[in-house]
């Protein structure tokens, strides 16, 4: 019995929970998107594709006021909840979500973001908008696709509608930090 090793159950995990954790790791473990290392049990059957190494690694951010440290500007927005700084290892995290088709890493984005909601019931989910162009290149948006896994997590409705890209800009990708920077604007 036990959960495969290496998967951590947290403190106070309930036992049908754990007994369905005991199944389902013994079929697919939770292993991390980014380094391969065991993931953790976290608090869903199937357990975080993230290990608590790279998790603790990801520069924490936190939730501000509109026009506070994000310098956003919304009309009626009391908040903006962010989960992380764009920094190692959260760029190579983003990067793997945009550029593979994978959709583990949205998943994991949304669970952690979830779990940093607990306290918080926001009115909707806003998903960023692609431009039509970036989409149909892409074919998904990521953004969409968190935005996805996190509504049923939290009991929030997306609302992709809200917001609407109007001018198609240069992949930031390419960019070095300052021309992103300038290329948003």
């Amino acid at each position: 019995g036990g959960p495969r090793q290496g998967v951590r159950q947290p403190r106070g995990m309930n036992t049908s929970l754990a007994l369905i954790q005991q199944l389902t790791h013994s079929l697919a473990p939770p292993v991390c998107v980014l380094c391969g290392a065991p993931g953790q049990a976290g608090s869903e059957p199937w357990g975080l594709d993230f290990c608590r190494h790279c998790e603790e690694a990801c520069p924490r951010a936190l939730a501000t006021a509109c026009g506070g440290e994000l310098s956003l500007r919304l009309s009626g927005c009391d908040a903006i909840s962010v989960l992380f700084i764009y920094r190692p290892p959260v760029d190579r995290l983003i990067t793997q979500l945009k550029f593979s088709l994978d959709p583990v890493p949205a998943r994991v984005l949304a669970m952690l973001f979830a779990r940093e909601l607990k306290d918080v019931r926001p009115q909707f989910i806003v998903p960023m908008p692609l431009h039509p162009l970036r989409l149909r290149e892409r074919g998904f948006n990521q953004c969409a696709e968190i935005a996805r896994h996190l509504a049923p997590r939290v009991k929030v409705p997306v609302a992709p509608h809200l917001l609407l890209r109007l001018r198609h800009t240069q992949a930031q990708s390419g960019l070095a930090a300052a021309q992103r920077r300038v290329n948003v604007l």
